[in-house]
């Protein structure tokens, strides 16, 4: 393959501003009397095969893995196609297959974390038979525990500045809840509100652990809200 063909890919890629060229990779096969030259998207199964015609620089074949439950390989099946359509077949290789593949790769499994954020949190040492409403002073002592718990969370956790808003406005959204909610109902969204955070923070089973300490130390003062 000449090298302004390969340079003409290797532009494709670097001007894409989704894609990283380090995650790419390029190599040579020899297949029978020729070369297939083969760009890969490293570890993953996904690759971009070309091999030039015997009688042209300018007409190739071409190949390429799509992103599918069998990761199935299409092939140009004997036709030959010039370099334009070939860049073409390239770029929505990329742009169809590599993405989908990057996307699914780096989404978060919710429903993965939520039942590990359910089991980290311990749920069942909680009493939930309690359905008094707060007095006025014990709103007032929710509130001053949860912002005392947003300081906590920002000096445990290495949180970034949209992680922490994201902890400010939910723990704002539980201390106003314990106006409307009888102590039985707001538990019950305390406990969900924890399993966001814990989800929205990334934490594992152990700094999951941490973060429900520390929802319980702040809370502690409360009488017969949470279990010793």
């Amino acid at each position: 393959m000449l090298k302004k063909h390969k340079n003409s890919l290797f532009h494709i890629i670097k001007g894409n501003d989704f894609l990283s060229l380090d995650r790419f990779d390029i190599s040579e096969k020899n297949i029978g009397d020729g070369a297939m030259t083969v760009i890969s998207y490293k570890n993953s199964p996904l690759e971009f095969t070309i091999q030039i015609d015997s009688d042209s620089y300018h007409e190739f074949f071409y190949g390429y893995v799509t992103f599918s439950p069998t990761f199935e390989r299409i092939n140009s099946g004997g036709i030959v196609i010039n370099f334009k359509e070939l860049r073409t077949k390239f770029e929505d290789w990329l742009n169809y297959d590599v993405k989908e593949y990057i996307f699914e790769s780096s989404e978060v499994d919710l429903w993965d974390e939520f039942k590990k954020s359910s089991s980290t949190l311990n749920i069942d040492n909680i009493e939930f038979d309690n359905k008094e409403t707060f007095t006025s002073d014990e709103q007032k002592q929710i509130k001053m525990a949860l912002d005392e718990l947003k300081l906590l969370i920002k000096s445990n956790f290495n949180t970034t500045k949209e992680q922490q808003s994201v902890v400010i406005n939910r723990l704002d959204y539980l201390g106003d809840a314990c106006i409307r909610l009888n102590k039985f109902d707001w538990k019950s969204i305390a406990i969900s509100t924890m399993i966001s955070i814990s989800i929205a923070l990334t934490l594992d089973t152990e700094q999951g652990q941490l973060l429900f300490s520390l929802f319980k130390k702040v809370i502690a003062a409360l009488p017969k809200l949470l279990s010793n």
